[in-house]
């Protein structure tokens, strides 16, 4: 359920890292295989996905998927895109109006921030990082996919 979701994701921090930062590691290569990746491919969405299907008890809401644009199109068709986040929630970071190039839980939102936890990020919040982590990222170039309660 979606009251599940952050705490869910909260678990995964601190530990879930890339071996060789090349998209590999066993948790990373578990993460990836729930959305039919393998090591080496991007994971943020796989991660998002992992999250979804522990806290809704492999009932998913949204479609299992590696893929940023996958989850938008779904959002859009589904009429789930929306611009007033809650925790629990699914952010894309947009590189164009049709290109979302990154993707997380919301964990906290702030009047011109979201506290995130993403997966295949870093510190500094790369889409091409080194593991699972808590972050803070501005709202403007975000959209938020409302997940159902």
């Amino acid at each position: 359920m979606k009251s599940q979701v952050v705490p869910v994701a909260e678990l995964f921090v601190g530990w879930v890292r890339e071996t060789t930062g090349k998209n590999d590691g066993p948790w990373v290569e578990a993460i990836q295989r729930t959305t039919g990746n393998k090591k080496g491919d991007p994971w943020c969405a796989s991660f998002v996905n992992w999250v979804l299907d522990i806290a809704y008890r492999d009932m998913n809401p949204l479609p299992a998927t590696a893929s940023c644009d996958v989850l938008l199109e779904f959002a859009r068709k589904n009429q789930l895109l929306t611009s007033t986040p809650q925790p629990g929630d699914v952010f894309l970071v947009m590189r164009t109006k049709n290109d979302a190039i990154h993707t997380g839980i919301v964990t906290e939102v702030k009047a011109d921030t979201v506290k995130t936890i993403e997966g295949n990020t870093n510190r500094e919040g790369a889409r091409e990082g080194n593991g699972v982590w808590a972050r803070e990222r501005p709202r403007a170039g975000l959209l938020f996919i409302r997940v159902p309660s």
